[in-house]
């Protein structure tokens, strides 16, 4: 039990890239599905008919930071770019899209340690040559 909890309070560890959580984790208490929902209502201003044009993530960042905001115990596992298809007619070294993968934790309703899976991707929906230049963003989690 001590390891275990010793290993949760290194996965909060600035080094891991996780950002702080709170004490007051608005999703503890709560089964997954109901903690997945209260996500999905918490970033759907940014996720819902909203096309982003920047070049530093604008839409990504307000996801980040709403999970702060939230006082969420989460952590960005990694991100990697997509390249377009072939058929899409742009040069197959093109990005097409960017998805970032990321855990949040939480203690659900039966009060063990659980945690929600999830990506964020960042799909191109600009010019063929520049696919990037506009992205719309879809959030997963399980």
């Amino acid at each position: 039990m001590r390891l275990k909890r010793l290993l949760n309070v290194a996965k909060n560890l600035d080094y891991t890239g996780s950002r702080g959580g709170t004490a007051s984790n608005p999703l503890d208490g709560k089964a997954k599905q109901p903690a997945k929902n209260a996500i999905y209502k918490a970033t759907k201003k940014s996720t819902h008919n909203r096309m982003y044009k920047d070049e530093y993530w604008q839409g990504p960042n307000e996801i980040w930071k709403t999970f702060d905001q939230l006082g969420l115990n989460w952590q960005i596992d990694g991100s990697k770019y997509q390249k377009c298809p072939p058929a899409m007619g742009a040069d197959p070294m093109t990005n097409c899209s960017k998805e970032w993968k990321f855990t949040i934790w939480f203690e659900n309703n039966r009060g063990k340690q659980d945690q929600l899976n999830g990506v964020l991707v960042a799909s191109g929906a600009g010019s063929v040559q520049d696919p990037l230049e506009k992205y719309d963003l879809i959030l997963m989690l399980w």
